[in-house]
């Protein structure tokens, strides 16, 4: 890319611009995946130093200490649209980010699926991603954003970088993994009683899952 952006640089046409934007369109993008922890890091405060935080089971935040259990998170598909997730804590497994709540109020963690905040990601050629939540309670303000206390994770706006830099972030891959990357099923007779098998992230099987925790079942990851 930096080959074809210096070529078209120093001879410039419309053939060179047509080649440079042709291998940005095809450069590999960072997809998340299910097989490790992430940290949100917020593009708009505290010099790019806060990342999102969960002080407790049940309070979101901030703090600079991006290697705690607290700032990790992964990514859990909902069961109707691969797209669009769950963000889960690896120091309290059971919490999940919530929805997005009135103008100034702040987003709180849940035990309970029913109650999670249900989150697309959207990102720009930039990095930065904003976090839309998609059963907000406010429709015209959905995005997770860093208030100016430095403090609480409010709903926002997320028009652009340089209009509302705190509700964009930097998601950064750790090298902490969840565990599973997948799960083979064996092809034999029980293979249906097999599918229904249960794991924790760890590859534990599981007899009895408890409620709101994050499991495998059938291969796939899901909040019980």
């Amino acid at each position: 890319m930096n080959d074809a952006y210096s070529e078209y640089a120093a001879h410039p046409s419309r053939q060179q611009y047509e080649r440079l934007n042709g291998i940005i369109g095809s450069a590999p993008r960072v997809k998340m995946g299910l097989e490790r922890y992430y940290t949100l890091r917020n593009y708009g405060r505290g010099a790019k130093r806060y990342a999102l935080y969960a002080n407790n089971a049940t309070e979101l935040s901030v703090s600079t200490n991006r290697k705690a259990g607290k700032a990790m998170w992964c990514i859990v598909p909902t069961a109707d649209d691969p797209e669009v997730f769950y963000l889960v804590n690896k120091a309290h497994p059971k919490s999940m980010v919530g929805p997005t709540l009135a103008v100034e109020k702040r987003t709180v963690l849940t035990s309970n699926p029913k109650e999670a905040g249900r989150y697309r990601i959207v990102s720009t050629t930039q990095g930065l991603s904003k976090l839309q939540c998609i059963n907000p309670t406010n429709a015209t303000y959905p995005f997770l954003h860093l208030a100016g206390d430095n403090v609480r994770i409010v709903p926002w706006l997320a028009s652009s970088p340089a209009n509302n830099a705190p509700s964009f972030w930097y998601i950064e891959p750790t090298d902490v993994m969840t565990g599973i990357e997948h799960i083979t099923l064996p092809l034999n007779p029980n293979a249906a009683a097999t599918a229904e098998a249960c794991y924790d992230l760890g590859g534990r099987a599981i007899q009895q899952p408890q409620k709101g925790q994050v499991y495998i079942k059938g291969g796939k990851k899901h909040v019980e």
